[in-house]
């Protein structure tokens, strides 16, 4: 079995494991030691983990973040536009959701502040509006921090076609590289002609807004909640390479545990 983890591929900025006590910040391992605070915590702790014998479970109302003066590595702008966002998660379904009903787009991290026109980047679930399937993996990008020209919301996102299931542990990614977008399901980029890869040639936006986790600010109040746990999250500095995001897809989907 292979020992792969995120800490072991070049140029991590930050890793989260989510193990420690609700209420207490999260401090990232790697190049920077950039601390998650709970929001309209404390944040419940699940004896279901990946990277240790527990993960978070956010639901609705909670949400992580990280003031984006304090986190300067994590803003991905010019020169250095290049990222790659990789989450492992859980998902659950709340029971206030239509079983049969659609759901809304669920964020998971990233720099990415609608009501002010602040977006820079953003790994979602669920982002439909430009020919993703339901429940997708979509990486949202900006060169402008607005609305797509002459549409209403940000259009700009690689849109995967294969739904991310309930109740088992996924990992999701994006990665974009100046040039593309490209969405990522267990390991594997999630092809979609004409929707991912996603061409977006140029640099993401000097967005001033915070790194958030399991929500974003849009419509003038925080929303588009991750409903599910969370085990581990991963952001780099580039754009890794399919074979490096498919080898650590295989080892650390093995790794997760119950308690």
């Amino acid at each position: 079995m292979s020992t792969l983890s995120p800490l072991d591929l070049p140029d991590l900025i930050a890793f989260w494991d989510f193990q420690g006590a609700p209420g207490e910040d999260l401090v990232a391992k790697g190049a920077v030691r950039y601390r998650l605070r709970e929001r309209n915590g404390p944040i419940f702790r699940s004896g279901d983990g990946v990277f240790g014998p527990q993960s978070i479970w956010l639901s609705r109302r909670t949400w992580l973040e990280i003031p984006h003066r304090a986190c300067p590595a994590l803003h991905r702008t010019g020169d250095d536009s290049a990222v790659t966002v990789l989450a492992w998660i859980n998902r659950y379904r709340q029971k206030n959701d239509a079983s049969d009903g659609p759901l809304s787009p669920e964020a998971i991290a990233g720099i990415w502040n609608e009501t002010e026109n602040q977006r820079q980047y953003c790994l979602f679930l669920n982002i439909t509006i430009t020919g993703g399937a339901p429940d997708n993996v979509s990486g949202h990008v900006s060169h402008t921090g607005g609305p797509t020209a002459g549409r209403r919301y940000c259009e700009d996102v690689s849109a995967g076609r294969t739904p991310v299931p309930f109740l088992e542990w996924c990992m999701v990614g994006f990665s974009f590289d100046g040039a593309f977008a490209r969405s990522y399901f267990n390991g594997r980029c999630d092809e979609n002609p004409g929707f991912n890869p996603f061409p977006y040639p140029g640099q993401l936006f000097a967005a001033k807004a915070d790194f958030t986790v399991g929500a974003v600010h849009r419509s003038g109040e925080m929303g588009n909640w991750y409903r599910g746990l969370l085990g581990g999250l991963a952001v780099y500095a580039r754009a890794l390479s399919d074979v490096e995001i498919n080898q650590l897809a295989i080892a650390t989907l093995a790794m997760t545990v119950k308690t």
